[in-house]
């Protein structure tokens, strides 16, 4: 019986773990960029303004409360218009809805992107009573250049939606505005 025998360039020894430990440190850096950079798309400027009038209704879209006018204050159209389209849950679900949609678009222009995976693989073998171990890395770049339209139809689609949860939040904030200054007057 033959002996056969296979000789291995082998990595020195915590390469891998090196490899890994700046592979994380390039994820937690990407991760903690900051808020410029982590909507690359811009995709909160697609999102409409959130319902109401007043100043401390921030034009960034963060979810403060709408502030209440004095206790002993008389309120005018304007305030009680302004409190109807604040707190009126048929509002808020619209605007949400649309900024999820205002999300579709970002995830549509994303698949325009290259896709990057890694792995990892550490084994132990056994081969004519000795130990031996494997280990090896890989990273993976790939990149759809054509896909026959597909990915254009999605992103055409996903601000299709936008465009309809916008039209939707229209509508809900003029039915709430009538029926405020209808039950005002």
């Amino acid at each position: 019986m033959a002996k056969t025998t296979s000789r291995r360039t082998a990595l020195p020894p915590g390469t891998i773990l090196r490899f890994c430990l700046a592979l994380l440190a390039v994820v937690a850096a990407a991760g903690a960029v900051g808020d410029e950079t982590s909507d690359p798309f811009a995709t909160g400027k697609l999102v409409p303004a959130r319902p109401g009038f007043s100043a401390g209704s921030p034009a960034d879209g963060s979810q403060q409360p709408c502030p209440l006018p004095a206790a002993n204050t008389r309120y005018g159209a304007l305030e009680v218009v302004d409190l109807a389209l604040c707190r009126n849950p048929g509002t808020r679900e619209v605007w949400a809805s649309a900024r999820v949609a205002a999300e579709q678009v970002g995830l549509a222009q994303a698949d325009f992107l290259p896709a990057v995976d890694g792995g990892l693989s550490i084994g132990r073998q056994r081969s004519d009573g000795r130990n031996g171990s494997t280990r090896g890395a890989s990273l993976t770049l790939s990149w759809l250049l054509f896909d026959f339209g597909a990915r254009s139809a999605k992103l055409e689609g996903a601000r299709q939606l936008l465009a309809a949860a916008a039209a939707s939040l229209d509508s809900t904030v003029q039915g709430v505005f009538f029926a405020a200054l209808r039950a005002y007057y």
